[in-house]
């Protein structure tokens, strides 16, 4: 085992001498000083451009700046300004309505999400779209995430009610968006690839397709470079924050293609400052296992208590997770508090000494933890979010971080020990700046988004064509008009081109199911979470609780004991599970119903190799295609119209991830779980 060790002093964020009234949840209203961020947006908003991306750490209190130009226009009896708040998670959406609630209790504030239009018995795509718009309509500020908004500007909720006028009521999802003066996307760091293209689209089609404009607003934990370039490629003019503030107002109907950086200053002086977080000792360590990391630092993990700290475990794998979990509580549980928080159970962590956590813990909660113990995470963008749990405020913080010595690991351990030995102390922008160029893939926004970005475009006009046969020719001619990358363009093309194959093969046969192919793939954009099915549990070792989680977890991992048929709360099957498989041995077996499988139905079944990995879902995808060819016999003029369009299919093959998939069946090689 190797380690090394460096430290961050603790990190202020400047004050201005501006104030403002300030109420959390728990706590009386008081004046306080403001950061600059909050300044500019609620004194000089009207000088911001399009587009400003806000780089901010967590704990500056940004949040709080994202009302403040909805109520001073509120106050001062201004025009208008209404606000849509973007968030990647519901846990963040719901702390965020909470501190709103609290604090701008003059304006209305609500928030959209599959929970509280469930809540509002908003039942199939007619009521729900109606709660939606109706809220945006009523709302000062509403709150929620990126996955409605896409499935809304793909038609998703046009499915059921395209064809009935008086349905949709001119409700469509640009009429939704003209509510909003201003939209804001936090933690814009957390945001994959598919998120920000669809987002992208967005930005693009609204400026086309409404007369009035809107800002754009991007926040971050540290600074994004690949914005700068991305909107750079895209024509986008960079102002400086600086000269935009010096500016007069904008007020322009339309805002010019223009861009700038508004970044908190963070600085190690407390002089006119407040702690953002105490002083942290960082210890890198390389690994053979999780749990020869846990055995290593058992003792320092245990003493925590002693000194009122409470610790915090960030695993990778929830096996892993919940492995140690039950390895340790018989012997920590007459002096420690254990807690699991994990997307498959979560026992709360208020009242824990140590919370054993897996990525669920990368967003929203304050644990109010001094100590971690956290794996490298998946990406840059996930070892962010675990590192800013810890020691917020003025506390001082250990966070341990460990890798495997698994081949890419070890090299990512090794080039931080090089980087790192030139020091020992460390400000916080230097330390993620150092990470991140370990860390981050750099053809994240280059090779991929503008390319999807064309996609998107193409699912958005053909959708529109499904479901909204009289403006499908208004948006073509609209995105003809529009200045895009040639590789944008290219890929919109590229499907356009697809469905003509498609739409020439004729009608029937196998012609039909060709294009109810085509369709589900296209739906598949529908969603960024790609698709996983669930069932219901009752899980013997939390006391028979039942809850609902992925089916080919379960599967794969737990030890099922019984199957209960119609016992479930929804009327399916019930599975009893009582701790994990002693091994990962039940091999499993998907079906897709988007892979392409004419004449070909073994196409549409693959194993877990494929769905996890892009080069083998590459090869998945290519390989349904030849088993289609081999069996491309007829004599028909169909068949080489076919053959032509399996030759024009090979170029989805790069872009076919796991998203793609849209998975309607898994089966255990155990034989005991065949549920479609």
């Amino acid at each position: 085992m190797e380690q090394f060790q460096i430290t961050i002093p603790p990190q202020y964020v400047q004050q201005v001498q501006q104030t403002a009234l300030f109420k959390r949840p728990d706590s009386p209203e008081f004046e306080g000083r403001m950061h600059e961020i909050q300044r500019v947006m609620r004194d000089d908003f009207d000088k911001l451009p399009l587009i400003t991306e806000v780089i901010a750490p967590t704990g500056t209190g940004k949040s709080y700046a994202f009302a403040f130009p909805t109520l001073k226009a509120k106050q001062e009896r201004q025009v208008q300004r209404k606000a849509l708040l973007v968030l990647p998670t519901n846990v963040l959406i719901d702390e965020l309505y909470e501190a709103f609630s609290a604090m701008f209790t003059e304006l209305k504030i609500v928030k959209a999400t599959k929970e509280t239009l469930d809540k509002m018995e908003a039942k199939g795509s007619y009521k729900r779209w109606q709660a939606i718009s109706e809220m945006a309509e009523t709302a000062d500020i509403m709150i929620t995430n990126p996955d409605i908004l896409n499935y809304a500007m793909l038609g998703g909720y046009d499915k059921h009610i395209f064809k009935d006028s008086k349905l949709s009521g001119g409700n469509t999802y640009w009429h939704f968006l003209k509510n909003f003066q201003y939209i804001i996307y936090d933690e814009f760091h957390l945001y994959r690839e598919e998120q920000i293209a669809s987002i992208f689209t967005m930005i693009e089609l609204r400026e086309c397709f409404i007369n009035d404009s809107a800002r754009f607003f991007f926040v971050t934990a540290t600074p994004e470079e690949e914005i700068t370039h991305f909107l750079t490629e895209r024509n986008y003019r960079y102002q400086s924050i600086s000269e935009c503030l010096s500016s007069s107002p904008t007020m322009e109907a339309k805002l010019p293609a223009v861009f700038t950086r508004l970044e908190e200053t963070v600085t190690q002086s407390p002089e006119e400052s407040r702690c953002i977080h105490g002083e942290l000792t960082i210890e890198f360590v390389l690994s053979d296992s999780v749990g020869e990391v846990l055995t290593y630092k058992e003792e320092e993990l245990k003493a925590q208590k002693e000194q009122d700290i409470r610790s915090l475990l960030i695993l990778n794998s929830l096996v892993d997770i919940q492995r140690l979990y039950f390895q340790y509580k018989p012997s920590w549980q007459n002096t420690h508090r254990l807690s699991e928080v994990s997307g498959y159970f979560d026992e709360g962590y208020q009242q824990a000494d140590i919370i054993f956590s897996t990525s669920k813990s990368e967003v929203g909660a304050n644990f109010g933890v001094d100590y971690t113990i956290m794996q490298s995470g998946f990406d840059y963008r996930s070892f962010l979010q675990r590192f800013g749990r810890t020691a917020r405020g003025e506390m001082k913080g250990k966070i341990v971080i460990f890798f495997l010595k698994q081949r890419e690991e070890k090299k990512q351990f090794n080039k931080l020990k090089k980087l790192f030995s030139v020091q020992e102390e460390w400000g916080y922008n230097s330390f993620t700046k150092t990470v991140k160029s370990v860390l981050q893939k750099p053809e994240f926004y280059t090779n991929k988004i503008s390319p999807f970005m064309g996609q998107y475009l193409y699912a958005v006009y053909h959708n529109a064509g499904r479901y909204n046969y009289d403006t499908r020719e208004y948006i073509r001619n609209r995105i003809i008009e529009m200045d895009m990358p040639d590789i944008q363009r290219g890929q919109f093309k590229f499907f356009q081109i697809i469905n003509a194959s498609i739409v020439h093969l004729g009608k029937g046969g196998y012609a039909r199911q060709w294009q109810e192919w085509w369709e589900k793939y296209l739906d598949s954009y529908l969603s960024f979470r790609g698709s996983s099915l669930h069932i219901s549990i009752k899980d013997m070792e939390r006391n028979g609780q039942i809850f609902s989680y992925s089916k080919e977890w379960v599967l794969r991992n737990k030890a099922i004991t019984d199957i209960l048929e119609g016992q479930a709360p929804d009327g399916r099957d019930l599975f009893v599970v009582e701790g994990l498989r002693e091994k990962q041995d039940n091999e499993l077996l998907y079906e897709s119903d988007t892979i392409p499988s004419v004449g070909a139905m073994q196409n549409r079944f693959f194993e877990r190799k494929h769905k996890s990995n892009q080069r083998m879902r590459k090869q998945l995808f290519l390989g349904a295609l030849k088993n289609i060819e081999n069996g491309n016999e007829g004599i028909d003029s169909f068949y080489d119209k076919q053959e032509e369009l399996l030759e024009k299919l090979e170029g989805l093959a790069p872009f076919f991830t796991e998203k793609r998939l849209n998975i309607i069946g898994v089966q255990g090689s155990d034989g005991l779980s065949v549920i479609f």
